[in-house]
């Protein structure tokens, strides 16, 4: 019995061995890496600091556009107010325009 289990494994691995791969698709060759990325010129806010009686605020404004307010009390923590965008700069519509949103900032690190 165990020469007939030998002899059987030994045919199917040579039937097994006759086979041939199939036939792959070359690998193209991988694009180029140029050796240096073009880069826009850095953004880098403008901020106008306001200093009034009992608060210091810091106005950021990019290409003149005002984006971020930090308000920082005397006493207290300072809060932002920010003034969202929407899709391709667009202002984001609200149904009370003048008010704003008091932001804390929790976690920093």
């Amino acid at each position: 019995m165990l020469r007939y289990a030998v002899l059987s494994s030994l045919v199917w691995s040579a039937a097994a061995g006759a086979q041939q791969a199939p036939e792959q698709a070359p690998v193209p060759e991988p694009p180029q890496i140029p050796d240096e990325v073009p880069q826009g010129p850095a953004i880098e806010p403008e901020v106008k600091i306001i200093r009034e009686k009992g608060r210091v605020i810091e106005e950021y404004r990019v290409n003149g556009q005002l984006y971020k307010v930090k308000v920082t009390p005397t006493r207290g923590k300072p809060y932002y107010l920010l003034y969202p965008q929407g899709e391709a700069g667009q202002p984001v519509r609200r149904e009370i325009e003048d008010v704003q949103t008091p932001y804390w900032l929790i976690f920093s690190w």
